[in-house]
């Protein structure tokens, strides 16, 4: 499986390749908030908000990520000078295209928007930080990460490390 986030001019384009991790909704506060900074700062681009106040993604590993175009146009945001994560715009359309990690986890999680046509959701997560959890889609769920998140998340990880054991140097 292949599937492709491309930015709203065109000019960027990642793929990712394999079966995602995950399709999920987060209601963190992270992730709310850099949706809120984006729209402010970039009022022209979508939103990555839903009208429920989630952020829609698709976890792929890291290792299955790449730029088919527009890499050199990729500017990442950040939260405060020591937040983990970073929210990945490209500067051609302020598009914003996936959220990654400064150090650590092993994943990248594409905006599930960019992808024409995107794969279903599965998951809601951070669902304690939702503005009305009663709004919520009937999608198995849980008040911070899911047990079958942190699964699927685990077994990734596993089989990232094995791989790149297997690889000859």
């Amino acid at each position: 499986m292949t599937l492709t986030a491309i930015c709203t001019c065109g000019n960027s384009a990642i793929e990712a390749t394999g079966r995602p991790i995950v399709t999920a909704v987060c209601y963190c506060d992270d992730c709310q908030e850099a949706a809120r900074r984006l729209a402010t700062k970039h009022p022209e681009a979508l939103s990555l908000a839903r009208p429920d106040g989630g952020t829609e993604a698709v976890l792929f590993r890291s290792d299955r990520v790449r730029w088919l175009r527009g890499e050199t146009l990729a500017v990442q945001e950040r939260l405060t000078a020591t937040s983990p994560t970073n929210r990945v715009v490209v500067s051609c359309c302020n598009t914003p295209m996936m959220m990654t990690f400064e150090r650590g986890p092993f994943w990248a999680s594409l905006y599930r928007q960019r992808i024409d046509p995107p794969p279903p959701l599965q998951f809601l997560m951070n669902t304690r930080f939702a503005p009305d959890a009663r709004a919520l889609p009937r999608l198995p769920h849980a008040k911070g990460i899911p047990l079958g998140v942190a699964v699927r998340l685990a077994l990734a990880g596993a089989g990232m490390a094995l791989s790149r054991r297997r690889k000859p140097v």
